[in-house]
């Protein structure tokens, strides 16, 4: 077994979550990371396991370019010295973060994985480790997430078959302002844009959706926040507890 197998002690076939539909997507952020070490192997499989329909994770290269999953930039070694994970090869880096090889390897490549890349230069990388553990249908499961239309285009023009997404913490305050970068995303062949959950509106998703972007709700970790999204029409959710947020997003549909 390889150090990264080892973040998983679960059966070698993982479970496939349901489909929710009419739900929205409902991502495990950094793998429901709530009451477990996130952006394991194990807090991904008991994120399918309770419910989720997608994964969020975010990926960082090792020195010797290995698209790794970590937040972080540095880990603690010996519990005093930092090592930032971009200055290390991958043989040096703790079994404990994974490499996204291994993720593929354990959960295979047919649900929606949302990768926020922490290191820009990761976006080939990443791209050549999902086409090699599933070829087309992983490019396809893949949402590439980025902070501004210029660093999307340059994706988008360097490969044209992987799917984008803007995230940011909130969208212009013009309702006119939203529609034009709304119009710009589009015209990147962005597929959708990712607010923080509370800075949607009903107005924006349908500002959204009428260019073709999808609308995604980060941070929905708030019953009412969730709630209301849901029922104004968002395409996914993002939240730390998936039992939490799959109960919460039925029933916010039941109730309308």
């Amino acid at each position: 077994m390889s150090p990264d197998e080892s973040n998983s002690s679960r059966a070698s076939t993982p479970p496939r979550a349901v489909n929710a539909d009419p739900l929205p997507t409902l991502f495990a952020h950094r793998g429901g990371a709530r009451g477990r070490r996130e952006n394991t192997i194990r807090a991904f499989e008991d994120a399918l396991r309770d419910g989720a329909t997608g994964l969020e994770t975010d990926i960082r290269l090792t020195a010797d370019g290995v698209p790794v999953l970590s937040h972080d930039r540095s880990f603690r070694r010996f519990r005093v010295l930092k090592k930032p994970i971009a200055t290390l090869p991958h043989s040096l880096v703790p079994p404990r973060i994974p490499t996204l090889d291994a993720f593929y390897a354990a959960l295979g490549t047919e649900l929606p994985l949302s990768v926020d890349l922490k290191d820009h230069e990761a976006f080939h990388p990443v791209l050549e480790t999902a086409l090699h553990a599933g070829g087309e249908s992983a490019i396809q499961a893949l949402l590439i997430c980025g902070q501004s239309v210029e660093q999307l285009g340059a994706w988008r023009d360097a490969e044209p078959r992987v799917r984008l997404v803007r995230s940011a913490d909130k969208p212009p305050k013009r309702i006119e302002d939203a529609r034009a970068e709304f119009r710009d995303l589009a015209a990147v062949g962005a597929v959708a844009v990712n607010y923080r959950a509370r800075n949607w509106t009903q107005e924006l998703i349908g500002a959204a959706h009428d260019v073709g972007l999808k609308a995604f709700a980060w941070d929905a970790n708030r019953g009412s926040v969730l709630t209301r999204v849901v029922r104004a029409g968002v395409d996914a959710v993002y939240a730390d507890d998936v039992p939490w947020m799959v109960s919460a997003a039925t029933m916010a549909l039941r109730s309308t």
